[in-house]
């Protein structure tokens, strides 16, 4: 297939254009490459980024980078690599161009507020970070490669095995859908599970769900019980005792008291969040 894009695509930049002849992934990193063209540009191309600000999290070898900076034209993107050595080589492959910005720095640390797109191929250990970091910024929408597994979770429904904590936080104000499936030779390396593409979507103010945060996180801490037993459980930290959490849960939580955690739905959980303030 003939490619279009103004930037050459080579799946063998790093063995024919690259002077990093003792390059080897960092494991420590996470690094799993994508060289799957095609896909890269099912990934930037998932929503429209003309004259966008775009925010890509873990540039590796510049395979998204370059079709997100084609399709943002007039846009922005700031494409952040914690690899120095790869810092060093996408500054090279894309010296020339004016829309992008190479930051050698760890997403971790760096603010998200500002920019109306994120994009990312997320390592697996920093995906639930990254994804509380996402929902806690401005952004109005993401593309993200993750693991299969995490990404079932981000679209999970009440019952499910995959429903968590993080279902609920992230689709409290994102839509979320899996747009793609991405098979592990896909990458370079290829790793040992397959990846998907999850797409969010800032869901409009009026549509968002208010949360207890504290009151969620410390209910997934025993999914498997009914939401009375799990605030038994935690009544250490909600700083009540038992007869204390047994009366707020008759008077005001009747309805779920008695539903496990993960039977609980989002609407559920917005019910409760309302009520339960109520009774501190």
């Amino acid at each position: 297939m003939k490619m279009t894009s103004k930037f050459q695509a080579e799946e063998d930049y790093f063995q024919e254009e690259s002077n990093l002849t003792d390059w080897r992934p960092k494991k420590r990193l996470g690094q799993n490459f994508l060289i799957d063209i095609a896909m890269a540009m099912n990934v930037a191309s998932a929503i429209d980024l003309k004259g966008l600000k775009i925010l890509e999290i873990g540039a590796g070898s510049g395979q998204i980078t370059q079709y997100l900076c084609e399709y943002a034209k007039k846009g922005k993107v700031t494409a952040l690599e914690i690899d120095k050595q790869l810092v060093e080589e996408l500054k090279k492959k894309f010296g020339k161009n004016k829309n992008l910005l190479i930051k050698d720095t760890d997403a971790l640390k760096f603010d998200f507020n500002g920019y109306d797109a994120i994009f990312g191929n997320l390592p697996y250990y920093i995906s639930t970070p990254i994804l509380f970091k996402i929902l806690e910024s401005d952004c109005k929408s993401a593309v993200l490669m993750v693991q299969e597994e995490f990404g079932k979770r981000l679209v999970a429904t009440k019952g499910d095995s995959d429903f968590s904590r993080l279902t609920v936080s992230i689709q409290s104000v994102f839509q979320t859908e899996i747009i793609d499936y991405v098979p592990a030779e896909s990458f370079d390396p290829a790793p040992k599970v397959a990846s998907v593409v999850v797409k969010l979507l800032r869901k409009p103010e009026n549509q968002q769900v208010k949360i207890n945060s504290k009151l969620l996180r410390m209910a997934f801490c025993h999914k498997n019980k009914t939401l009375l037993n799990s605030l038994l459980s935690s009544r250490k930290e909600l700083k009540k005792n038992r007869e204390e959490i047994r009366n707020i849960a008759q008077k005001h939580l009747s309805e779920w008291k008695d539903v496990k955690i993960r039977q609980l739905s989002l609407e559920d959980w917005s019910n409760i969040s309302k009520k339960y303030p109520l009774t501190s």
